[in-house]
């Protein structure tokens, strides 16, 4: 659906595409960037536990202005 969609947005333009088919064109987004119609896990999110968890990290003392 995605090839023939955008060669027809080519030769058109997307704007009119669009307006033509707004519905499709959602439904077809919606498979693409949604799983299960829920947006993609956020970075840091453990699917198994559901806790966050953000990345950890260390500043070490050379990437630092220290201390005055």
């Amino acid at each position: 659906s995605l090839p023939p969609a955008s060669e027809e947005a080519a030769a058109t333009g997307l704007a009119p595409y669009l307006e033509k088919n707004a519905a499709k064109a959602v439904e077809a987004s919606k498979e693409a960037l949604f799983t299960n119609g829920l947006p993609p896990t956020p970075s840091g999110q453990d699917l198994k536990s559901g806790t966050w968890n953000v990345h950890k990290y260390e500043v070490n003392k050379d990437q630092s202005y220290g201390e005055g």
